[in-house]
């Protein structure tokens, strides 16, 4: 029993700081709504934005228990925050799609509180896309017609 008891208190000190930071991020998420912890932020001593880097970087390279990720998702853990914003970005390019049935958006226009047309101008600059495939299918599939290879003011009339 006391070899028991060392081997999870003293030993096993990895367990411990997961066990801390979880706890922390739980604290963070039933305060602040979101498990979205930016990377400089602090909860007392724990430095809880690099703890939750440090999550999203192991389950990336695949050094994560399932347990410890079920656990992190139950909290609404953000695996990857560009695809998150990305969704988010494109829920408001759907809406203004809906109102005026183009996504070549001045650059000005914003919709559901995003700023849509400067969003969707930066996606069309070279190599913007690149690495991610599944963006450039998900636009297509709102506008076939979000970046052509006409001028955008002929785009817009």
């Amino acid at each position: 029993m006391v070899a028991e008891w060392v081997s999870f208190n003293v030993i096993d000190t990895e367990r411990q700081d997961w066990a801390r930071g979880w706890a922390k991020l739980k604290e963070y998420v039933e305060r602040e709504g979101h498990a979205r912890v930016p990377y400089g932020h602090r909860e007392g001593a724990t430095p809880l934005g690099q703890w939750v880097a440090e999550q999203r970087r192991a389950f990336t390279a695949g050094e994560m228990n399932g347990l410890r990720a079920r656990r992190l998702e139950q909290l609404g853990m953000v695996w990857s925050l560009a695809d998150k914003r990305f969704q988010e970005n494109l829920e408001a390019a759907r809406a203004y799609y809906e109102e005026h049935w183009t996504l070549w958006a001045p650059r000005t226009a914003a919709m559901l509180d995003r700023p849509v047309g400067q969003w969707l101008s930066n996606l069309r600059r070279p190599g913007a896309l690149d690495g991610h495939p599944e963006w450039k299918t998900a636009l297509e599939a709102v506008d076939g017609d979000w970046n052509p290879s006409w001028p955008a003011a002929w785009q817009r009339h």
